[in-house]
């Protein structure tokens, strides 16, 4: 009961719902624009490109092969003698012979990393073993488990099939979602206990039968049915824009079929892993949540704790900028692709742990801090007002 009334006084400010609804907009716009940008690539150009994209999308076959290599010999022995022309030819995929020689080059490159990829791996694999036996020879038994650890991640990958994953990139490297998520955040919770407190209802609500812990509860709960609502909302917005532009993502490719990330430690699907960075993210708008309750709890009005709210989130997407290395910082986490684009290890309490994982951990301990620190002022406080009364 309690919990439903939290949400209808959320949902029932309109202020909350124009913030909503303008949120929601610019985000389908910048994600929109995101996608347009990772279709300006030749494989887009017109319906034949794409046609010949989609005619090698898949498993990788002999005949795919030899005919992506001899028409770009073809094409690049044209270019190269400058016997090629200029003006626009319907017979073309492109429309033009040196469009053509750049797709097919930029086809012909993907195979060829496709194909030596085992090769490639096989040699990192082998620096890293002798990094480790060199390690180990100086007494760096940190650094050597490290190397060991990776080279046993890589194990024996093999990238089987070719698909174009200029959409599956874009999608990935989008964060605007993460950030618009916040300010909902703060335009959400800002409220949530001040405004009891604003208008003469907080010492009331404390001295019924229900005003100490049940309420208490009922706003620390809302408020992160909420947190986790919007960012389900607006990162289920930004897979229904990058979808709807490419069609097909390929999240079912391993992560490392991409090239951007062939030598993360990563070993699921791309789907696993946009299913990863979105609970990251939720963590993360979990913590800045966290504060803004506490904010909204010491503040004795609406606009202040509105306006202390954005100070915070403004600080923290600064310091983010100004050192965007920093991860005890939520907002780093907008940016958390890039922790699995290469291994990257961090020593705890002499422990190895994978950076994604101490950043984890990391906010986890925000976030209970921050809700052992709100629990135990209000209990504190909601206690000697009932007890008084």
């Amino acid at each position: 009961m309690l919990l439903r009334y939290e949400f209808q006084k959320v949902f029932k400010n309109k202020t909350v719902l124009l913030c909503t609804c303008l949120f929601l907009l610019l985000n389908a716009v910048f994600a929109l624009q995101s996608a347009q940008k990772g279709k300006d690539v030749i494989f887009y150009k017109n319906g034949r490109t794409e046609a010949l994209v989609q005619s090698l999308d898949g498993t990788l076959t002999k005949e795919k092969v030899d005919f992506v290599s001899s028409e770009y010999e073809r094409l690049a022995s044209s270019v190269a003698a400058g016997t090629f022309s200029t003006e626009y030819d319907e017979n073309t995929y492109s429309g033009y012979t040196y469009g053509d020689y750049n797709l097919f080059s930029l086809l012909k490159e993907e195979l060829d990393r496709i194909y030596l990829y085992p090769e490639t791996l096989e040699t990192a694999m082998q620096n890293l073993e002798n990094n480790a036996q060199l390690y180990a020879s100086v007494g760096n038994s940190y650094q050597a488990r490290q190397s060991e650890k990776i080279r046993a991640l890589y194990g024996a990958r093999q990238i089987t099939a070719f698909h174009d994953y200029s959409g599956l990139e874009a999608y990935f490297s989008y964060d605007i979602s993460y950030l618009f998520v916040l300010l909902s955040v703060v335009v959400l919770l800002s409220g949530l206990f001040v405004q009891e407190k604003e208008f003469g209802m907080a010492s009331l609500l404390n001295t019924t039968a229900k005003g100490n812990r049940p309420v208490l509860y009922s706003k620390v709960c809302a408020g992160f049915l909420l947190t986790l609502l919007y960012a389900f909302l607006f990162f289920f917005e930004d897979f229904c824009v990058f979808t709807a532009c490419f069609g097909s993502l390929h999240f079912d490719v391993p992560l490392y079929f991409l090239p951007d990330y062939a030598y993360t430690v990563f070993n699921g699907s791309a789907g696993v892993f946009a299913l990863c960075l979105g609970l990251m993210k939720t963590l993360g708008a979990f913590c800045v949540a966290a504060v803004c309750m506490t904010i909204s709890k010491w503040s004795k009005t609406y606009l202040k704790s509105v306006g202390a709210s954005a100070i915070f989130l403004l600080a923290l997407v600064f310091f983010a900028q100004l050192k965007n290395d920093l991860v005890v910082n939520p907002v780093f986490l907008a940016r958390a692709q890039t922790m699995f684009l290469k291994p990257s290890y961090v020593g705890v309490f002499g422990l190895q742990l994978s950076l994604p994982v101490a950043v984890l951990l990391w906010n986890a301990v925000i976030l209970f801090v921050f809700i052992g620190l709100l629990c135990f002022k209000l209990r504190e406080k909601h206690a000697r007002v009932f007890r008084r009364s």
